[in-house]
């Protein structure tokens, strides 16, 4: 009681690196060409966590693709676009 601990905040302080290993991320199912408005059938979510995160899915369908994708590539909130508007501003 004299040296309280707050459990959560150091597992998330300590936990952050493996926590983007094992989250998984939003990435091209097969080879895209740039300003193909996605589908779900061309997208997959795959580990790491480093990318678009596999919550925002369902937002990423009907995007514009601003640049090639690959098969298997993760895709960056800089590389898609909806409605004239990025993911993610610069």
């Amino acid at each position: 009681l004299a040296h309280p601990l707050d459990k959560d905040r150091m597992a998330l302080e300590q936990m952050a690196g493996l926590r983007q290993i094992f989250q998984k991320s939003v990435v091209a199912r097969r080879d895209l060409p740039q300003g193909v408005l996605l589908r779900a059938e061309d997208l997959t979510v795959k580990k790491p966590g480093t990318g678009i995160p596999a919550g925002e899915f369902k937002r990423v369908v009907g995007a514009r693709l601003l640049r090639d994708g690959k098969k298997d590539q993760l895709l960056a909130p800089s590389d898609i676009e909806f409605s004239g508007e990025p993911l993610e501003k610069p």
